[in-house]
């Protein structure tokens, strides 16, 4: 009686509305429709029929009951009328309400916000390889070119870490109410994610190109004011070309964003084409910088901690970190294998500022276990002699609320030998913060004995090759002990490198060499592993 009851007002709803309203029971067989959604529909004869069939939407969704109707759901349908339903779920029936699309200010929202990025309106990846589709066939019946401009801005985290992340979205939208400004109406910029952005543009020649990219760099670059500041942002570009690298558009984009990466292995705001030479590298140097690029991108690289322990008190007093990274078809792959190929280049730089914001990290989490201890970062001669280092130093110490005394700059003498205005004047800013410097290596070198006397060196490592060969060469036992005698004469703390084995340990503790690091303590760790041990007290028998 329930059920009737429920029909009969069902149906009374259905003939006094004005919006198109069917009635459909729980096995979607429309039993009742008004002349509305008969017009919406284009059919009179639809009663008995099944609502997937004249509604071909997807009706998989959390429901109440055994209805397989979309709850309370906004749909586009049809694609001849273009109408879109409201289901309301019933013990037995449901009602589905109908409505034009274009009358539909909701669904417009929502189409347009499917289609463009929220945060700065472009669009989307969707809807750039619908743009993309378009442009090839009026490019093939124009006799024209596609150009895949790919487009990542430089060093964006340091905005993000500087100021919030509020800030960088506020710069984001600068950048692309810039972009949008300088391309032509029959262009197309979108946001794929992030920093990166995707442009397309038809053309006649590479010289039309260049003529784009100058107008993108030179919009781009101009400064943006945020709050009292102002910031300068550059971008790196990559280009691909349609026919001539391909006619698949997810195709262009990748490949203009591996020209991308090319372009920024030669510096911040640079460009670089795409050529089927980056699939097979003329030379192994060239696609090494590309994979670094991306894996600073992909976060690939990772550090681990070797601990430093004292040989007065048994303590972990620090730990070195040591740049690993993941590759994803070589596996682990030790800086060894890749450092030496970037030493001289950009690429150094930006790798030397990642490992020491993941230190400060790592510290910071060593301050939140009330670990206190210091790490040190390996730094390169081009990274150190970087306009604005000790000042990237200070700032990031200062973001992750850290002393200057808990990061040691580890240096080698290659680095010393230059011994121009600019490594002494960092050294000395360094030293005036309070941040120490390690002599990383020493005696392998040139060494000069005029850096120790007037440079301000707390820390000597003395080179594991030394050792190695201590207990079997003489002259390398006498090397150690001077060099440890010469540290404690100066008052600069000495650390013995790559010690491996007991009988090394009690000849160095003969020495009185001030710490030690080496496999016969640990490895290096991983980051968890590293807090762990530094957790556990040290088993050193001194």
């Amino acid at each position: 009686m329930v059920c009737r009851e429920e029909k009969d007002y069902l149906l009374l709803a259905v003939n006094n509305t004005q919006v198109g309203t069917l009635l459909v029971d729980k096995n979607d067989k429309i039993i009742h429709s008004n002349k509305a959604a008969n017009d919406l529909i284009g059919k009179n004869n639809i009663i008995g029929k099944i609502l997937p069939e004249i509604m071909p939407i997807s009706m998989q969704f959390s429901k109440k009951g055994d209805f397989n109707l979309p709850l309370n759901g906004i749909y586009s349908l049809r694609e001849n009328k273009k109408v879109l339903s409201y289901s309301l779920i019933f013990d037995k029936y449901a009602l589905v309400f109908l409505e034009p699309l274009e009358n539909n200010m909701i669904l417009n929202q929502l189409d347009f916000m499917a289609y463009h990025d929220e945060l700065t309106l472009l669009p989307t990846r969707v809807l750039l390889r619908d743009r993309i589709h378009q442009d090839f066939s009026i490019a093939r019946r124009n006799s024209e070119k596609v150009a895949i401009l790919f487009l990542d801005l430089d060093d964006f985290k340091k905005i993000n870490d500087h100021f919030s992340h509020r800030e960088g979205n506020l710069v984001l939208q600068v950048i692309a109410q810039r972009l949008s400004s300088v391309l032509r109406e029959s262009d197309t910029v979108s946001r794929i994610g992030g920093d990166e952005f995707v442009i397309v543009i038809r053309v006649r020649d590479v010289k039309s190109i260049l003529h784009v990219v100058k107008k993108i760099k030179d919009v781009i670059s101009q400064p943006i004011e945020i709050g009292q500041e102002k910031v300068s942002v550059s971008a790196s570009i990559g280009i691909s070309l349609y026919p001539d690298e391909g006619e698949n558009s997810e195709e262009l984009i990748h490949k203009a964003d591996i020209a991308m990466y090319r372009a920024k292995s030669k510096g911040k705001g640079c460009y670089a084409f795409y050529d089927d030479t980056l699939t097979t590298e003329t030379t192994e140097e060239t696609k090494l910088k590309i994979e670094i690029q991306r894996a600073l991108k992909k976060k690939e690289f990772e550090l681990y901690y070797q601990p430093i322990v004292s040989l007065y008190s048994g303590k972990v007093i620090s730990a070195e970190a040591l740049i690993r990274w993941h590759h994803p078809e070589r596996g682990l792959v030790l800086p060894n294998e890749f450092i030496p190929d970037i030493e001289g280049g950009p690429l150094i730089a930006q790798i030397g500022e990642w490992t020491i914001e993941e230190t400060c990290k790592q510290l910071k989490i060593l301050r939140n276990e009330n670990i206190q201890i210091n790490i040190s970062v390996n730094i390169s001669a081009n990274h150190f002699q970087k306009i604005g280092f000790s000042q990237f130093i200070e700032e990031t110490l200062k973001r992750y609320e850290l002393k200057p005394e808990d990061l040691i700059i580890e240096l080698t003498e290659r680095t010393l030998m230059k011994d121009s205005p600019v490594t002494r004047s960092t050294i000395s800013e360094l030293d005036f913060l309070g941040v120490k410097i390690s002599l990383d290596d020493f005696g392998t070198g040139y060494s000069n004995l005029k850096y120790l006397a007037t440079l301000p060196i707390n820390i000597l490592k003395i080179d594991m090759s030394f050792i190695r060969h201590m207990l079997s060469n003489p002259r390398n036992s006498e090397i150690v002990k001077a060099i440890v005698a010469l540290g404690k004469s100066l008052g600069i703390l000495t650390v013995a490198e790559g010690v491996e084995n007991e009988k090394q340990f009690e000849k160095l503790k003969e020495y009185k060499v001030d710490a030690i690091q080496g496999y016969y303590l640990s490895p290096s760790l991983k980051s968890s592993e590293f807090v762990e041990f530094v957790s556990t007290p040290t088993k050193l028998s001194l």
